[in-house]
C-alpha cells in the first residue's frame, strides 16, 4: 500500500512537470500540492495506528472453530493459523472472516480489546522565556484518574483549564522539548507506559479535515483502503464500509459530500459521527475525544453520545471525552467525571457522586439546576 501511494503521489508531480507553462496555473499547483500532502500525512498516520495496533488478538470464529490473529477491525483469512486450516482457502484475498450475519457478529465482538487507562501525577510545565518570566504550569501534577472499559469518563472544567492539555498527555502526544515538560505516569491494564509512549487509541480532534467534495461513503471506501487496503480484498472492504455506515447511522447520508464551511454537506452531528467512523476502522479499545458536543445543537450532541453510549456498553470500549457545557440528559450517560481547574485536580469519582461532595464542601445545587450547570 505505501508503494502505492509513493507511485500515486509520483504521477501527480509527473503530471505537474508535464503540463506546459501556460497550463500551470496557481490552482493547479496549489490543487496538486495539497493533494500529495493529503495523502501523504494520511499514510504517516496509518503507519502510526498499525505499529500500536500491530499484536492483535487470539480469537475463536463460532463458524471455522480456529483461532485467528486479527490485524485491525476484522479477522482476515490469511490469519487462520498461519493460513494452514483445513477449512479456510488461501490465496484469495477476499477469502475474509466477515459476513453480515447474527454468527460473525458475535464473532467480530469478541475481537475488541478491553482496555483500562490510569493516570497520576500528570504536569505538564513550560518553561518561561527569560528570569523575568516564570515557568508557567499548565497542569500542576495533581491529576490523577482510571478509564474503565464500558464506561465513560468525562472532563470538565472552565475554558482554559487544560482540559485538552490532560487528554493530548494521557493519549502521549506531547514531545517534551526544552520549552515544554511533560512528567507523570499512565498504565494500561496495570502496566506503565514507558516515556511518551502512545496510547493504544484512537484521538478525535474537536475539528476533523475531510476532502469536502467528497461523499461519506467516498470518504470511508478512501480510509478503509488505506488502513486495511493490505490486508482485505475489495469485497471485504466495501463490507467494511457498509457495517460502519449502518453502525454510525450513516447510511441515509452516504452519498450526501461531506462539505465545509463553504461547501454545503453533512450536518454537524453528521460530521462527527464521520471523524468517529474513521478512527474505528483500526478497532482502537479505547477513544479519546476532545469536545465531541462543540458547537451541536442538544439533539445532535444527543445523538453523538447516544452513539458513544453505545460503543462503551456493547463493545466495551473506553470512552474518555472532554466536556463542555452539556445538557442534563448528556452529563448522565457518562460514568465518570474529573473536574478540573487552572490545572488542578477539583474532583474525580462517580458523575452521580458530585453534587453530594459539592454539597460537602458547602457548595449547594438547587433541585431544578443541572449538575452540569
Amino acid at each position: 500500500m505505501g508503494i502505492n501511494l509513493i507511485m500515486m503521489a509520483s504521477e501527480l508531480q509527473s503530471l505537474l512537470d508535464a503540463l506546459s507553462t501556460n497550463m500551470r496555473t496557481n490552482a493547479s499547483i496549489y490543487f496538486i500540492t495539497l493533494t500529495v500532502i493529503l495523502i501523504a500525512s494520511q499514510l504517516a498516520r496509518v503507519q502510526a495506528q498499525r505499529s500500536i495496533f500491530s499484536i492483535g488478538s487470539k480469537v475463536t470464529d463460532p463458524k471455522v472453530g480456529a483461532k485467528k490473529k486479527t490485524s485491525g477491525i476484522f479477522a482476515s483469512a490469511a490469519d487462520v493459523d498461519g493460513g494452514n486450516n483445513e477449512d479456510s482457502e488461501s490465496g484469495d484475498e477476499d477469502d475474509v472472516i466477515y459476513a453480515d450475519d447474527e454468527d460473525s457478529r458475535t464473532a467480530r465482538s469478541e475481537v475488541f480489546q478491553s482496555c483500562e487507562v490510569g493516570f497520576e501525577n500528570i504536569q505538564i510545565v513550560l518553561q518561561g522565556k527569560n528570569k523575568k518570566k516564570p515557568d508557567r504550569h499548565i497542569l500542576d501534577g495533581s491529576l490523577k484518574g482510571i478509564a474503565k472499559p464500558g464506561r465513560m469518563l468525562a472532563i470538565m472544567g472552565p475554558s482554559g483549564s487544560g482540559k485538552s492539555s490532560l487528554i493530548h498527555a494521557i493519549a502521549g502526544r506531547i514531545d517534551g522539548n526544552k520549552k515544554i515538560t511533560v512528567s507523570g505516569q499512565r498504565y494500561v491494564n496495570g502496566a506503565e507506559l514507558a516515556g511518551d509512549s502512545p496510547l493504544p487509541c484512537a484521538f478525535i480532534e474537536q475539528e476533523v479535515n475531510f476532502f469536502p467534495h467528497m461523499t461519506v461513503k467516498e470518504t470511508l471506501d478512501f480510509r478503509v483502503e488505506l488502513k486495511l487496503g493490505s490486508s482485505l480484498g475489495k469485497s471485504a472492504r466495501d463490507a467494511v464500509v457498509l457495517d460502519l455506515l449502518e453502525m454510525l447511522g450513516l447510511t441515509k447520508s452516504a452519498d450526501t459530500i461531506v462539505g465545509n464551511t463553504k461547501v454545503r454537506g453533512l450536518s454537524g452531528g453528521e460530521r462527527k459521527r464521520l471523524s468517529i467512523a474513521c478512527e474505528l476502522i483500526s478497532s482502537p479499545p479505547v477513544l479519546i475525544l476532545d469536545e465531541p458536543t462543540s458547537g451541536l445543537d442538544s439533539y445532535q450532541a444527543g445523538q453523538v453520545t447516544d452513539f458513544l453510549r453505545k460503543l462503551a456498553d456493547e463493545q466495551g470500549k473506553t470512552i474518555i471525552s472532554v466536556i463542555h457545557q452539556p445538557s442534563q440528559s448528556v452529563f448522565e450517560k457518562f460514568d465518570d467525571l474529573l473536574l478540573v481547574s487552572e490545572g488542578r485536580l477539583m474532583y474525580y469519582g462517580e458523575t452521580s457522586k458530585i453534587r453530594q461532595y459539592l454539597s460537602g464542601l458547602g457548595y449547594n445545587c438547587f433541585k431544578d439546576t443541572g449538575t452540569a450547570e
